[in-house]
């Protein structure tokens, strides 16, 4: 019998994770400890962790729960569902480099090869309190295009297709043109990071299933100047008999 030719042993990737997906979380009291149960809800495989400090901000509930690549820790933590408040702290990028879109190569079932090109931003949540302070991935489509304006070449952005529409709401409500045109390059990631940061700005988002789904902005207070006189003093007027005879206007 031939002898089968020497192949080298797997070697987990850097950047590869354990288990993940909408899992139960719940807290049980162990010879004064408290363990962390987290039970996934498609495999129904069932961990117990340490509560640690990076573990304080979860709780008991549904979450999307991630593990490293051999399972012994919770790798990250995110709400599966819900509205919340946040800002962008930071794009994702090698140690020591700026941040560039990533290309990933796709193959569908007639085998027809494409690729997408993206870019990740990380996320914290600023409110509500209890879940202040957790971070989440948000996935963007590269879909940066060069356009031209006052005759120079600037950033901009297609006039169609769902992926572009929510890169631009991405761009308006995080404040990229706060800061008027931007110069057009082969990778405008670097910009487009500095110019986020720098406005700082809050906005809305809904969770669906462990991901951002939608983003929206964040309602302001109303300012009591935006009330003319008139309004106040109506307001003030106690309620008339006339009040009550008046009818709908019709339709």
């Amino acid at each position: 019998m031939a002898k089968k030719p020497y192949r080298p042993p797997k070697v987990s990737g850097a950047f590869e994770r354990g288990e993940s997906g909408k899992a139960k979380v719940r807290f049980k009291k162990v010879k004064g400890k408290t363990l962390v149960l987290v039970r996934f809800d498609e495999t129904g495989n069932v961990y117990k962790f340490r509560r640690t400090r990076d573990l304080a901000k979860l709780r008991p509930g549904v979450w999307y729960i991630q593990l490293n690549s051999d399972e012994t820790e919770v790798y990250g933590f995110r709400p599966f569902s819900g509205n919340f408040k946040g800002k962008v702290e930071s794009f994702v990028a090698r140690e020591g480099e700026e941040p560039r879109p990533k290309i990933k190569e796709y193959k569908n079932k007639d085998g027809h090869e494409y690729s997408i090109t993206s870019f990740t931003v990380i996320l914290e949540i600023t409110a509500e309190e209890k879940y202040a302070g957790i971070t989440l991935p948000l996935i963007l489509r590269y879909n940066f295009r060069e356009a031209e304006h006052d005759g120079k070449s600037v950033v901009g952005l297609p006039d169609r297709g769902r992926h572009s529409k929510f890169l631009e709401e991405f761009c308006d409500l995080t404040g990229v043109w706060k800061f008027g045109p931007m110069r057009y390059s082969d990778n405008v990631l670097p910009e487009v990071e500095k110019r986020v940061l720098k406005a700082g700005q809050e906005f809305m988002f809904i969770m669906k299933d462990g991901w951002v789904d939608t983003l929206y902005e964040a309602d302001e207070p109303l300012d009591e100047s935006d009330w003319d006189e008139e309004d106040d003093t109506a307001a003030e007027e106690p309620d008339s008999q006339e009040d009550e005879d008046l009818e709908w206007d019709e339709e």
